[in-house]
């Protein structure tokens, strides 16, 4: 739920960053809006979700379009530059992102702190590991509700979405609900281990925290999991 004046206004200016690029093209703001909405709701969950399928994570800071564009590029094995835009993009934002994480969870501030302190120092088999135990307390602080678990209404029937996202998909207030397209199926960071071999990387919780995967402490896949980390908290609040 949005819960103040900020917030709404956060989010006003999201949107108001996404109608603008298409002001020009349009001279009936109807037509514009209606396009907007049609583009976004068709094309940004199938970026979102071909992005994680690389362990990246878009937050609300981005305009729908990046997802779609970036999405695209990753269809035509353009790997390394999807890659490089989003390491220098979240190298750049880092502290910003350290920001919104602490301004939303003040009482995890000593954590989260610790985790991205630990990226910028290089250490990245500490930050990851220590940042991706919070996933699930960002979402558990908002609803009791885990991400690493399975809705128990879909175990039955071998589906898996994070428990957390039945709770966001209700949410009346919360606003570009596509974003949550990358937990409407199960992704690098969540699959069970033994279908890990479908995506292109390898970078999984329980692999990692369970001490099975041993490689995974470099530059790339810490900020993957600092996307991750900063996707769960925009769509949380």
């Amino acid at each position: 739920m949005l819960r103040n004046t900020e917030e709404i206004k956060e989010r006003i200016e999201i949107l108001q960053d996404a109608l603008k690029e298409y002001t020009d093209n349009y001279q009936n703001p109807f037509a514009m809006i209606t396009q907007i909405m049609k583009t976004i709701e068709e094309k940004t969950p199938d970026g979102l979700r071909e992005l994680a399928k690389y362990g990246w994570y878009i937050d609300y800071s981005h305009l729908p379009k990046t997802s779609i564009e970036l999405g695209e590029k990753l269809k035509k094995g353009k790997v390394e530059e999807v890659d490089q835009f989003l390491i220098n993009y979240y190298e750049n934002e880092l502290e910003n992102i350290e920001t919104r994480l602490i301004k939303k969870n003040q009482h995890r501030e000593g954590v989260l702190k610790e985790g991205i302190q630990n990226h910028r120092n290089k250490n990245y088999f500490s930050s990851i590991t220590l940042l991706l135990t919070q996933a699930d307390g960002l979402c558990y602080d908002k609803s009791k509700k885990l991400f690493f678990k399975n809705n128990s209404k879909l175990t039955r029937r071998k589906k898996y979405k994070p428990e957390i996202e039945e709770i966001l998909a209700n949410d009346s207030v919360l606003l570009l609900k596509e974003f949550l397209a990358p937990m409407n199926e199960p992704t690098a960071i969540n699959e069970h281990s033994s279908n890990l071999e479908k995506f292109p990387v390898r970078l999984n919780r329980h692999e990692i925290l369970h001490g099975i995967d041993s490689n995974y402490g470099s530059k790339i896949n810490s900020l993957k999991i600092i996307s991750f980390l900063s996707y769960i908290n925009d769509v949380l609040h």
